[in-house]
């Protein structure tokens, strides 16, 4: 699944181009970044413990993956979206569509590269998911990791 995702972030790169003229050299700018992405998911995993210790866990009940991503992007839209609204934060719309075109694209790929499903749905796992309040409590502690003004400032001058 790693793989295809970095075959579709390849084939989806080129909607960057409508925020910059130089989308290849924000693309390196951006891989170079990617211990941020490592570092953030190791946390999350690290500090999540959703995890059994063994096979005789606790049963998990069966998810409906889909719903639960499109419940997922229909929040994040919706945040982003209002967060649009706001003066300081409007001069970013273009990036946010931008972002956006190229989730829509990329969320596509894997879509036609997994035509059975992901492969949660395909084999029946079921991974216990956190609450949705200690899922968020686990993204703050993250988040409070990452310098992401200075961070994203590097993004925006290298590009």
């Amino acid at each position: 699944m790693k793989l295809q995702g970095k075959t579709c972030a390849e084939e989806c790169w080129s909607h960057f181009g409508q925020i910059t003229p130089r989308p290849t050299e924000l693309r390196q700018c951006f891989e170079k970044k990617g211990d941020i992405i490592d570092n953030f998911t190791s946390c999350f995993k690290d500090n999540v413990n959703e995890c059994t210790d063994s096979r005789s866990g606790p049963m998990i009940p069966r998810q409906n993956f889909e719903n639960m991503f499109r419940h997922t992007e229909k929040t994040l839209r919706k945040s982003g979206n209002d967060a649009m609204q706001t003066a300081l934060i409007a001069p970013l719309r273009k990036v946010w569509e931008t972002t956006q075109a190229f989730y829509d694209c990329f969320k596509n790929c894997l879509r036609e590269k997994n035509p059975g499903g992901v492969c949660l749905s395909k084999y029946g796992c079921q991974p216990k998911l956190p609450s949705e309040a200690h899922a968020r409590d686990v993204v703050k502690v993250c988040m409070k990791g990452l310098d992401l003004k200075r961070e994203g400032g590097a993004m925006c001058t290298c590009a």
